[in-house]
Parts: C-alpha cells; structure tokens; sequence
C-alpha cells in the first residue's frame, strides 16, 4: 500500500472525502554551528536549539478560542526553569493534516461521519496537505502487510533523520483521529490505531486530536480507554473528545479545525544545552486581564537531540 504526503483527492482505501491541502511543523529543531571567523579566535559557536510550541488559548470551559494575546501574555518553563521567548507568531499557517478513521462498516453511519469529515475540511486551511488512512477497508483489514502499511503511512507523515520527503521540514503537523471506542478496555489499540497513536505522540511534532465514538452496539467508551486517548492528545498538546452523536461530532471537529487555525507559535532556544536525548518538560502559562482563568494547550515536552 503506497501513501502519499501531498495533495489528495479522495481518501485513501474507500474512505471518500474531498481533501485539499500544504505544510509547515512543531518540534524542537537542531541547527548546526556556524563558520568559524578566523579574526575572533576566542568565540566558541556551539549551535542554538529553537524548540517552536504550537500554542492555542481558549475561554474558561473552552468554548471560544482567544486569539488576541500578546507575545508579553505568555510565559514558557521548560523542566521548571522560565525560558526567554524568541519567536513569536500568530497566523493560519497550512498544515500536514492526517485523518484518521475507525468508525465501522454500517453505510449510513460511514455516510454521515465523512460528512462530519468534509465540514471539517472546509472549515480548515484550504492549503493543508492532509492524508486519510481508513482502518474499516476491507482492503486493508485483508492486507496481510497490515503493520507494513501503518509503517508506510507514517513515513509518509513523520519526518525521519537521513530521509528527504521533499517537504518543507518546518512543517507543522496535526491528526485528527475519529474512532469507535467498545467497552472493552483492549478495544481502542486494536487494528493499530493505539499503535499509531503512541509512535505520534513519540515523534516531538505532531499534535493529536481524537475524537473517540460510542461502538455501533451503542456501547460507551470504557473510562480507562477514554483516559488513555485523553492522556495522548493532551501529551502533543491536543485534546480528546468523547460525542454521544454525529450532530456532537460535527460541532467538535468545527472547534478543533478553527482552533488549529488559530494558533500561537512560541520559539525559545533552551537554557538546558545538554544534548543527552531525555524527555524536556513543557509548560506554557496565559496572563490577560481580558479573559478569566483561560485554558492553555501545549505539547507537554519534548526529547532533546541526542549526541
């Protein structure tokens, strides 16, 4: 099964949606030294880091997205330690978009959530450039390369060292993950959606959303599935949502596809310089006088390179 990382017509293996989409990326980004200048002998240039935070601010109870801060309304610590923001931006940057589906082979079911799924496309960046894998083939369930093709599918969106996709490496990324959720606990990790899910959130550069659904037995999630989808999404600086209805969904997916397109960039160059590959906790703090207690979204870290 080959996947392509740019622009696609129809979703790939049977999942129909309209997609249009181009790219840009989150992730901590290692720059190598500069030349050396014969006339300073005593300079060291030991390269500079820029971690990049896709950023988004929400009203109490999330509701609204805010999106008149200034860079002076943030504060960034990293392990603790308050770091000095570099890079400040706010604009509707396209994106690297994954659509993810596991929803079941019920045809009018299938039917209404890719409506669900082209209303989220056309209230995206109309310059995304957005990949669907859909779990519920019959193609893919009868692959037997299955796990072959989640690898090709994640090379195709991952950003790999050595590797050159001829797009634009500073591209941000996101997911947006749309499953049924059984009352079983071991359900959600089945057909390699779990799989999926942890390599992404490993990756220091993609943000999850999932949306995860009641089964089409009308089962509700089990509370230690939702708890471990919620602590995935919320890791990259997502969030999860758990719909009662296609109607619910529809609303969620228009929110989420406004808040990626609402969102802060914040750059720091770390004050930690150790390149030793340990996990680098991150956290992004809001101060406005307009807008009471709200709710910040941030990827919680990121592995540090590794020398």
């Amino acid at each position: 099964m080959k996947i392509f990382p740019v622009l696609v017509s129809m979703c790939l293996l049977n999942f129909a949606v309209a997609v249009d989409s181009a790219p840009r990326n989150v992730r901590a980004i290692a720059q190598g030294p500069g030349a050396d200048n014969a006339s300073e002998p005593f300079a060291l240039n030991i390269g500079v880091r820029l971690v990049e935070i896709p950023v988004s601010v929400h009203s109490a109870g999330g509701a609204m997205t805010v999106d008149n801060l200034q860079k002076s309304s943030f504060e960034v610590f990293e392990d603790g330690v308050a770091q000095d923001i570099t890079l400040f931006k706010h604009e509707d940057i396209p994106l690297r978009m994954g659509l993810v589906f596991r929803v079941g082979t019920l045809p009018e079911r299938r039917q209404r959530i890719q409506s669900v799924a082209n209303s989220f496309i056309q209230e995206s960046n109309p310059s995304n450039k957005t990949f669907v894998l859909d779990f519920d083939a019959s193609t893919y369930y009868r692959n037997p390369q299955f796990n072959q093709g989640i690898s090709e599918m994640v090379e195709s969106f991952v950003d790999i060292p050595g590797r050159n996709t001829g797009i634009d490496p500073n591209t941000k990324k996101a997911v947006l993950v749309i499953a049924n959720v059984d009352g079983i606990d071991n359900s959600f990790p089945c057909c390699g959606i779990g799989t999926l899910m942890n390599y992404f959130q490993e990756s220091n550069d993609v943000t999850i959303y999932a949306c995860g659904l009641q089964s089409e037995n009308g089962k509700p999630a089990a509370k230690a599935i939702r708890e471990r989808i919620s602590q995935i999404a919320e890791k990259t600086g997502g969030e999860a949502y758990f719909p009662a209805s296609e109607n619910e969904l529809r609303d969620i997916t228009r929110r989420i596809a406004h808040a990626l397109r609402n969102r802060y960039t914040l750059g720091y160059s770390p004050k930690n310089l150790k390149t030793d590959g340990t996990w680098r906790t991150i956290r992004v703090s809001v101060h406005s006088n307009s807008w009471d207690r709200p709710i910040v979204r941030a990827k919680q870290g990121y592995f540090a390179p590794k020398e």
